[in-house]
């Protein structure tokens, strides 16, 4: 059973607890969503019974917050009805429209950047969207990550004096980025993933395994860039060969222990690649 919790107004940062065991129950993927302070935060876990006799939750409490309660989800065409849409709060009329005007929008001002980069960027978005379309449910979900990440240094430079190609290595170690992006950010949706039916290449292979790829992904993204980026000066070096290490280190520590462990770490070891990536291009 997954529990999906309305802890009121003092979550600033996002929250995660240990596996929990008390009798036959066990209580694990406990998150808290980041949001602003005296704010609500929707927290998620699991609450699994291993023994023979029915159980059934009758109350919550959460002691860093003024209130709790129990939300209930359902899902409507395969979307939580707490989304805009299923919910109510804004009609599909509305929403199709606003989507016809950001995509003559989208194609204008990619066009605006020339022929050759606009098509790269209009084939990008094509490629995101499909994830959308369906690929997000299936063993290919990581494909879009790979094409649209991988093509955006490609809109950058094709767009700028001279209109070069990037080296393949700076492509390739972006759609690196990007792959490891999808895989880390399901870690936090496992509930809600499972409620909505989302079964992508990271539901299937798990948190733990997911935060292992995510941590390999961003090590070799590093070896790339420092071996391919036209401009990799000390920062740089510093930058992607930190990131390297702490992507390295979090690998086996997602894969023997509790992935949350790992969690924090990959994402610093993220944030320094992408700034060594900024400093090298």
């Amino acid at each position: 059973m997954t529990v999906v919790l309305l802890a009121g107004a003092l979550f600033a940062t996002a929250a995660q607890a240990d596996d929990v065991k008390a009798g036959d129950l066990v209580i694990s993927l406990a998150w808290c969503r980041a949001v602003p302070a005296q704010s609500d935060a929707n927290c998620f876990l699991t609450i699994e019974n291993k023994g023979a006799a029915a159980d059934r939750l009758t109350a919550i409490s959460v002691d860093i917050a003024e209130k709790s309660e129990v939300r209930q989800f359902s899902t409507v065409s395969g979307g939580l009805t707490d989304k805009p849409i299923p919910g109510g709060l804004v009609g599909r009329g509305a929403v199709g429209v606003a989507c016809l005007v950001a995509a003559a929008a989208c194609v204008w001002l990619s066009l605006r950047l020339g022929a050759r980069p606009g098509i790269i960027h209009l084939a990008a978005v094509a490629s995101a969207l499909s994830y959308d379309a369906g690929l997000k449910s299936g063993p290919a979900s990581p494909l879009p990550y790979a094409f649209s990440f991988g093509a955006l240094p490609a809109v950058v430079t094709t767009a700028g004096p001279g209109g070069p190609w990037p080296p393949p290595g700076v492509m390739a170690a972006s759609a690196l980025l990007g792959v490891a992006a999808h895989f880390a950010n399901t870690v936090p949706d496992t509930a809600a993933d499972a409620a909505t039916g989302v079964r992508g290449m990271p539901q299937r292979a798990g948190p733990r395994l997911s935060l292992a790829i995510t941590g390999t992904l961003v090590c070799l993204a590093a070896v790339l860039l420092l071996a391919s980026a036209p401009h990799v000066g000390p920062a740089a070096v510093v930058l992607l060969g930190g990131g390297a290490v702490l992507a390295a280190l979090g690998v086996p520590i997602s894969a023997r222990s509790d992935p949350r462990r790992a969690f924090p770490l990959t994402l610093l070891a993220v944030g320094l690649v992408v700034a060594g990536f900024l400093t090298s291009a």
